[in-house]
């Protein structure tokens, strides 16, 4: 539903009060990592970096590299107690133009980048803004790659250099690195949920302070914060203080897609994902001040947000196209909520004619539209 910037009197003071964030890497670390791995590396010097099952927002500094590529937080569909599934919608390609940094991270490898960074180094010694500038990107290339220990070690590193060399004044690099650590520490392990969440939510606040709130890095540095409260509303460390953790994440949705429609538009097919992700957030988000009367509010807004998402699609994509039968699915999945099974009847049949078409009747998406379509026919489904 609902994926690089600055400063500093926020930052040092958030370092201090959080230093068990953070692990020390050695000045060296460049050239100790290299070496450590250097069979590895030989093994992957022909290799182009893979990004593709990255659970990452993209985050750059134009509209052509950020908002095509803002990422979905569901990687499967998503189950819930009432046996609703939610259709997963592959990323909207890049119909802006422009370079995308996904794209331009496929043509870099791990070897590459830290040959970078031992070349910064050299260059401008240990603790050069330069450094932390060659260390950021090999820290989410080994993040994508899993070696999740020297992805971390790299990114604090990034940090403190960072931190050191900007101290109140606002940086690029430093959202940045605050982001991919947050990154980091989610994939880690769902116990360091408050820390993934005090970090995210530090470089949300300092892209508002470098780009303004308006902004289309603000917008994916907010959908980024609220995919982890969501993700992590069920492990975060009880007893502890939770002053990052968002109950309720469809005001960051609405955030979200408040500055995407303002800077590019209604029409967008990043419009599209921003509304998918809202109307996902108002069907299935239950926090503790959830009512059925609320419900009776929520539930038609998300069949207006979900009607316009595939509006944009059909007319951006195509009729045909698998992400225009994604959002078939997932507005019938509204409309089952409402108890209207003539018209989630109709959403389902018109998502699975798209895609046998297109994606083969023994494709996962395929079968799940069929599953619907019996349900539904049947007089199966499930209660709403």
């Amino acid at each position: 539903m609902r994926y690089s910037t600055t400063p500093a009197m926020l930052v040092a003071s958030w370092l201090a009060n959080r230093a068990d964030a953070f692990v020390v890497a050695p000045p060296s670390h460049g050239a100790k990592w290299r070496s450590s791995r250097q069979n590895q590396q030989q093994q992957q010097q022909q290799q182009q970096l893979s990004v593709t099952a990255v659970r990452r927002c993209s985050v750059g500094s134009s509209l052509a590299r950020v908002v095509p590529r803002l990422k979905r937080r569901m990687s499967t569909a998503m189950n819930t107690n009432d046996g609703a599934r939610w259709a997963p919608i592959p990323n909207v390609p890049n119909m802006e133009g422009g370079t995308n940094p996904e794209e331009m991270m496929r043509q870099m490898s791990i070897p590459d980048l830290a040959q970078k960074l031992d070349q910064a180094e050299s260059t401008f010694g240990q603790v050069h803004p330069q450094v932390a500038a060659a260390l950021i990107p090999l820290s989410q290339a080994l993040y994508a790659n899993g070696d999740l220990g020297p992805a971390r070690q790299s990114c604090t590193r990034a940090l403190q250099i960072l931190q050191r060399a900007y101290k109140e004044r606002p940086s690029v690099e430093m959202a940045e690195a605050l982001h991919t650590l947050a990154m980091i520490q989610q994939a880690e392990s769902p116990e360091v949920g408050d820390k993934a969440l005090g970090s995210q939510n530090m470089a949300l606040e300092l892209a508002m302070r470098v780009f303004g709130p308006d902004s289309v890095e603000v917008a994916a540095y907010a959908r980024c914060l609220a995919q982890m409260s969501e993700d992590y509303s069920q492990f975060l460390s009880p007893g502890l203080p939770r002053p990052f953790y968002m109950p309720n994440p469809i005001p960051l949705y609405r955030q979200t897609l408040s500055i995407i429609e303002k800077v590019i538009g209604p029409k967008d097919p990043s419009v599209a994902s921003a509304l998918d992700d809202l109307a996902s957030a108002l069907l299935f988000h239950r926090d503790d001040d959830y009512t059925e009367m609320k419900a009776v509010t929520l539930l038609p807004e998300a069949e207006t947000l979900a009607t316009r998402s595939l509006a944009i699609s059909r007319a951006s994509l195509g009729e045909e196209h698998p992400i225009t039968a994604g959002r078939e699915h997932n507005l019938g999945m509204i409309k089952r909520g409402l108890q209207k099974p003539k018209e989630s009847l109709d959403c389902f049949r018109r998502a699975l004619a798209i895609r046998e078409k297109v994606l083969g009747v023994d494709h996962p998406d395929t079968k799940s539209s069929r599953e619907l379509v019996e349900e539904e026919e049947s007089g199966t489904a499930p209660p709403p």
